[in-house]
């Protein structure tokens, strides 16, 4: 907010040079920014505890199991237009957004009808103040026919914005599953009415007078919170919004730098996101802004959110034993150099295994062109697993790029060398031992319940638009093209874009859930995903404090636990990340529940762009967010 006083300010520095003054009235200004915010958060404090739940059959609200509902939203207003209830909905679920006029005709909502068929929930958001004088047909009614004829299977939330008499126009309204209430058609009220139908918050709210016949004075259904993520601001949390200026400058100082094109950048403390912000553009022509929930490449995060997540639960189930050698459940070392390398080993980084292999690089010619017996710019049956656009691999290749690995010379063991080259195995050895495909693995078990839709493997072929993923690097040794929607790490690539070290791309609010839930031990939103022991043990560092620094591993069981560049000097040796190459970095503190997530394509156009590690930009702005919450005691 800019508001007179400092424009006062400034004329007065320009003008008088009398810095002193300046100074006097830029406080001024600050305090009335201040005062104004509070004002403004008290607001929303109000539009919280006004929500008013008065129906919910079956105790349907909150959201429980997210995994048995397609969810559509239907936000119905004069003029046709994405919501803020909408785009809330979807940092929790993902929830298919569709508009309508209040006045659509019958024809409309046909159209509308059809549009639903593949959804077994229905949020149905009213905006906008009807004109209840009119004597033509509303909304209304057209809401009431087209909840009538929507599948009997189908649950039905209302959602209505403004004021309650609107209700009285809705025929049959005992038919519908939830109905809710704010009072208000502000963005605070359908942000947080959002939250409320998947549980961040609870309704707490109740009609402050009749509404005969349907409802009474009085009626309200009070809801639990479940402990999802609740998206507030820092006032909540004892802070002012001004102190969150350090903030917004480093991150500003990465686009104003060009270690960056943009990022985004969220914070949470015990579950509570209060900083979730996008900066920049998603390149260096500023054409695409940054926003929040725009998809990037994870990189290798993907380690944490995809193998380590994989291997907790199959730990958990007894099928691994991380002590044992994985020659065991990788046949094909157990004749080899590495049969006696234990799982423990290889996933702190002490087993001796090299840090990579350059794949793509055995398969040119002489003349640098790509094999033809190995890619193709077609898809076919043969060349079936795609690397960038137009140009595809011999599936077949993939065991050669394992036996690559499998035939590796192995360095000293008990040395710490971070390397990459065992999760190629980890997608194969899960299929093996679950049943089940990595990823469809992976979605039952974790991002589906969890709500984290935007945590996949090649995100192009889910349906996630071009214009919302962020391109990474244009590749001029390999694949020869601009990388957008196609993974950065080259044998990921080679792997159809499915590894278990790279190729995972997501937004920052679906990480957080994840990181979320590893932060709780395991739990999120009353649901136990991993045993809090398991949690601990994976997170905990297991060699850390080795006199011997060459055999020092600052990692826990596939979890990044080192204090250097991407990390602050505040954190605690609880915490635990992983940080990614294409300019990825998340981190948790147990200690004092703080969670944070930085996403950036720090490899556009070229990965020999290092500013953003130069200038420290990931660690101090997770510094930042500690010094906040010290100097707040």
């Amino acid at each position: 907010m800019k508001f007179t006083y400092f424009f006062i300010a400034v004329s007065l520095t320009v003008l008088l040079q009398q810095p002193a003054l300046a100074q006097v009235l830029c406080n001024r200004a600050d305090s009335l920014e201040h005062f104004i915010w509070q004002a403004a958060w008290e607001q929303r404090q109000a539009a919280e505890k006004a929500l008013t739940l008065l129906q919910n059959k079956d105790n349907l609200l909150p959201f429980k199991d997210l995994e048995d509902f397609d969810f559509a939203a239907i936000s119905v207003s004069d003029v046709p237009m994405l919501s803020d209830f909408g785009n809330t909905l979807q940092l929790y679920a993902p929830v298919k957004l569709f508009s309508a006029r209040r006045n659509l005709t019958r024809q409309a909502a046909d159209e509308l009808l059809a549009k639903m068929k593949p959804f077994n929930v229905i949020i149905i958001g009213l905006h906008g103040k009807p004109d209840l004088l009119q004597g033509s047909r509303t909304i209304e009614s057209e809401v009431a026919y087209l909840i009538n004829q929507l599948d009997r299977k189908t649950k039905v939330v209302l959602a209505v914005f403004g004021s309650p008499i609107q209700l009285l126009q809705i025929d049959r309204i005992d038919r519908i599953e939830a109905v809710a209430l704010a009072y208000d058609d502000t963005q605070d009220s359908q942000e947080l009415m959002a939250q409320a139908i998947f549980g961040a918050i609870g309704f707490q709210g109740k009609l402050p007078f009749h509404l005969p016949p349907i409802f009474d004075k009085d009626t309200g259904v009070p809801t639990q919170t479940l402990g999802r993520m609740k998206f507030t601001w820092p006032e909540e949390l004892g802070l002012s919004r001004l102190q969150l200026r350090p903030t917004d400058s480093i991150a500003r100082l990465a686009v104003e730098k060009q270690a960056t094109p943009g990022c985004v950048v969220l914070a949470a403390k015990n579950g509570k996101v209060f900083y979730y912000k996008a900066f920049g553009y998603q390149t260096f022509d500023s054409l695409l802004p940054v926003q929040k929930n725009h998809v990037y490449d994870l990189a290798s995060i993907a380690k944490i959110s995809t193998s380590v997540a994989a291997l907790m639960k199959l730990y958990e189930a007894k099928k691994i034993d991380i002590e044992k050698p994985f020659s065991r459940y990788e046949r094909s070392w157990a004749k080899t150099n590495k049969k006696n390398l234990t799982l423990k080993e290889i996933l702190t980084h002490r087993a001796g295994l090299k840090a990579w292999i350059p794949f793509w690089q055995n398969t040119r010619q002489p003349d640098g062109t790509l094999r033809a017996t190995v890619f193709s710019k077609d898809s076919t049956r043969t060349y079936s697993l795609k690397v960038a656009d137009k140009l595809y691999i011999n599936h077949n290749y993939v065991d050669s790029i394992l036996l690559q690995i499998r035939d590796s010379p192995l360095g000293k063991r008990g040395e710490y060398v971070y390397s990459d080259l065992s999760y190629y195995y980890y997608p194969r050895m899960v299929r093996r031992l679950s049943g089940k495909d990595f990823e469809d693995f992976l979605n039952a078990n974790f991002y589906k319940p969890l709500g984290a839709s935007t945590l996949t493997f090649n995100p192009l072929y889910k349906g996630i638009a071009l214009r919302n993923i962020v391109p990474t690097e244009l590749d001029t040794a390999f694949r020869k093209q601009l990388l957008h929607g196609t993974v950065h790490d080259e044998g990921a690539a080679m792997m159809g874009g499915v590894s278990g070290h790279a190729g995972l791309f997501g937004n920052a609010a679906d990480l957080a859930k994840l990181m979320q839930m590893y932060l709780n031990k395991g739990l999120y939103a009353g649901r136990q995903y991993i045993k809090p022991e398991i949690v601990e043990y994976f997170t905990r560092c297991h060699s850390c404090n080795s006199k011997d620094p060459a055999k020092a591993s600052p990692r826990g069981i596939g979890f990044d636990k080192l204090r250097g560049n991407n990390t602050a000097p505040s954190v605690s040796e609880q915490s635990f990340g992983h940080s990614g190459f294409t300019g990825t970095f998340t981190w948790a503190d147990p200690n004092n529940g703080l969670l944070y997530v930085f996403l950036s394509n720090r490899v556009y156009p070229t990965r020999n762009n290092n500013r953003l590690s130069d200038l420290s930009i990931r660690s101090n702005i997770l510094e930042s967010f500690y010094q906040l919450f010290q100097n707040s005691r």
